[in-house]
């Protein structure tokens, strides 16, 4: 259907998919806009939700913002179970047919789903970027060494449950951390057998963002695009809008460290439920740019001398500002890079507006481990970044930059 896996005719599809034995009616919900898809997410959802027409879990509605496409097969019958090898060659044929072979495949079940799902990740282990079971019976434990010990997994599960016993899903959890670090239990004693939406709550989609640093060390530099969608960038210094006058980077990348990275996307899911975004200026800065701004500013509570170096020269450090999910820059009393009192943290005089948006985009950037400088409202560095060695290579930049 599609040459490329960037899929923006396709928003939701109702289909069915026939083999040689069998029909399987699915739905596929692509919100990837104009980006390249880059997750897959495959669910399979519990008995309850047979028998019907296939409708889509409710947090997958239009104002839903994370770019996934997703597979969502349904069973007709409610006393059906899944039938394992037919849910992968509709998965096989949906990556064929949307060219989405090299993308991250995220397999997620709930209750009945959830043990096919289970069953799914001991037979295809090598298939999965990240395992996802809400509410399902756990196979015995003698099998847990037939999961990947590198798959990170997800487990949600109710101490109260009826239907699955929590005691056997605490023994197999036993068992694969033996093998897995990457494992990530947990449980509640309110709700019961019904957690169904949570396999699609924030903290499902946080996790999936967090799968994208297993095997980096916390100091590694890492091009923010790469492992997160939260972002609009504003690279001030990848054009000419900025006080130097001039371009001094490549193309517009953010690249920060691991631990950098990691605290700024904690922060960006909490400006979520708030309805911003996080717009990034500045990032890591190469040691060089920092002699080119001192040359212009000499002036060290504006410019950090670049012989002793920068937060941003060791990739510890963001020059940030927040904007709507529409797009709407907030006002914050001055532009970015205003060396001025006005831009100061202590300033008085800003408008209600103004000292509200400032105070929101403090106090999520203090929650998620950064400090302030009393110069710049827009700087926010991790207390630590002075310990780390100062950087000076430059961006990899694509062709098309």
């Amino acid at each position: 259907m599609l040459s490329t896996n960037v899929c923006a005719q396709l928003k939701i599809q109702k289909r069915a998919f026939v083999n040689a034995s069998t029909q399987l009616d699915y739905i596929i919900y692509d919100n990837s806009k104009e980006l390249a898809v880059r997750d897959v997410v495959l669910f399979l959802h519990g008995g309850g939700q047979s028998g019907e027409e296939p409708q889509l879990p409710s947090i997958l509605n239009e104002s839903f913002t994370h770019p996934y496409f997703f597979i969502l097969p349904h069973l007709n019958n409610k006393r059906a179970f899944w039938n394992k090898t037919v849910v992968i060659e509709l998965l096989y044929s949906i990556l064929d047919e949307f060219d989405l072979n090299q993308v991250n495949i995220h397999l997620a079940g709930f209750s009945r789903g959830a043990s096919a799902a289970w069953e799914l990740a001991m037979e295809y282990p090598d298939q999965w970027s990240s395992l996802t079971v809400v509410s399902g019976r756990a196979p015995l434990p003698i099998y847990a060494h037939w999961i990947s010990e590198k798959l990170p997994i997800n487990i949600f599960h109710s101490e109260i449950d009826d239907k699955m016993p929590f005691q056997e899903v605490e023994r197999f959890v036993q068992s694969l951390k033996k093998r897995n670090p990457f494992i990530d239990f947990k449980s509640e004693n309110k709700i019961g057998h019904e957690l169904g939406e949570f396999a699609f709550n924030q903290e499902f989609f946080d996790a999936i963002e967090q799968f994208e640093f297993i095997g980096m060390n916390e100091d590694d530099f890492i091009d923010l695009r790469a492992v997160s969608h939260r972002f609009e960038y504003d690279m001030r210094y990848a054009i000419s809008n900025n006080f130097l006058k001039q371009k001094v980077y490549p193309c517009a990348r953010c690249v920060l460290r691991v631990k950098t990275a990691k605290s700024l996307i904690k922060a960006a899911s909490a400006l979520q439920s708030l309805g911003y975004k996080i717009l990034l200026f500045d990032c890591y800065r190469p040691q060089s740019v920092q002699y080119e701004m001192w040359k212009i500013l000499p002036d060290a509570s504006y410019v950090a001398n670049p012989d002793k170096g920068s937060m941003h020269n060791r990739g510890g450090a963001v020059d940030i500002s927040l904007i709507t999910e529409d797009g709407q820059v907030l006002d914050m009393g001055t532009d970015f890079d205003h060396f001025g009192e006005q831009a100061h943290r202590n300033y008085e005089h800003l408008t209600s507006a103004q000292a509200k948006n400032r105070k929101i985009l403090d106090e999520v950037m203090f929650g998620a481990g950064f400090e302030g400088i009393s110069t710049e409202w827009w700087h926010f560095n991790l207390p630590d970044a002075r310990t780390y060695p100062l950087a000076n290579f430059q961006f990899d930049c694509d062709q098309s930059e």
